[in-house]
C-alpha cells in the first residue's frame, strides 16, 4: 500500500507513526508504537476466531506459520481455558468422587 503527501509524494513511514504519537499524547493514553497495534489487531483477531490463514493475509505474510509465531499472544482467559485440573484426571482414573 502506498500512501501519498497532499503534494502526490511518497508518504514516508514516519508521517504515520508521528501522527500515531500525537494522537496518543493528545489521548492522554500510554504511549504504545504504531507497530504493536498491528500484534494487538492479528491478536484480537485470532482471538475473535478468525482464521489464520485469513489474519496472515491481512498482514500480508506467505507463512501462516509466522503470522501465528510472531503476531499472536496467548490471552489470560485462553490459558485458563486451555488448562485442567489434575484432579479431574485422577477422578477418571480411579472412577471415585474427589
Amino acid at each position: 500500500m502506498v500512501f501519498a503527501t497532499p503534494l502526490g509524494d511518497y508518504a514516508r513511514p514516519s508521517v504515520f507513526s508521528n501522527w500515531h504519537d500525537k494522537l496518543v499524547k493528545q489521548a492522554g493514553v500510554p504511549r504504545i508504537r504504531l507497530h504493536d497495534m498491528r500484534h494487538t489487531a492479528a491478536s484480537l483477531m485470532i482471538l475473535r476466531g478468525i482464521p489464520p490463514k485469513t489474519v496472515s493475509e491481512c498482514l500480508g505474510h506467505a507463512d501462516v506459520a509466522f503470522t501465528l509465531r510472531t503476531y499472536t499472544h496467548l490471552y489470560d482467559d485462553q490459558r485458563e481455558e486451555a488448562a485442567f485440573d489434575l484432579s479431574d484426571l485422577f477422578q477418571q482414573a480411579t472412577g471415585l468422587p474427589n
